[in-house]
């Protein structure tokens, strides 16, 4: 997963989302119920107005998989902050924490 993210992650530093969401879309092709990947895939969609609800329906998925998946966890924060929903952020990252053993997201 670590080789898919850094690939993820470098094509989206260089503005290129569809190759981004293809490697991210690989990724869960490989590994279907891991939430990292999942999360990954919500991330790239989360990079376009377009694309917000697809990415917060990702993000849930990966946390109905994985709890305590902090990825997935802050990025769905993230949204609903720049939603307004700040009250939403609030629970979703407490309930996250609650869940997480290490305490840290």
């Amino acid at each position: 997963l670590a080789s898919y993210r850094g690939l993820v992650l470098a094509y989206l530093s260089t503005r290129k989302y569809k190759e981004a969401l293809c490697t991210a879309k690989e990724a869960v092709a490989t590994l279907p119920r891991n939430a990292k990947a999942i999360a990954l895939v919500g991330r790239v969609l989360a990079t376009s107005p377009e694309g917000a609800d697809k990415a917060r329906r990702a993000f849930q998925k990966a946390l109905q998989l994985d709890a305590s998946c902090a990825d997935a966890a802050l990025a769905l924060a993230d949204l609903h902050a720049q939603r307004g929903e700040c009250d939403a952020a609030a629970e979703l990252l407490t309930r996250a924490l609650s869940e997480n053993e290490q305490d840290t997201l």
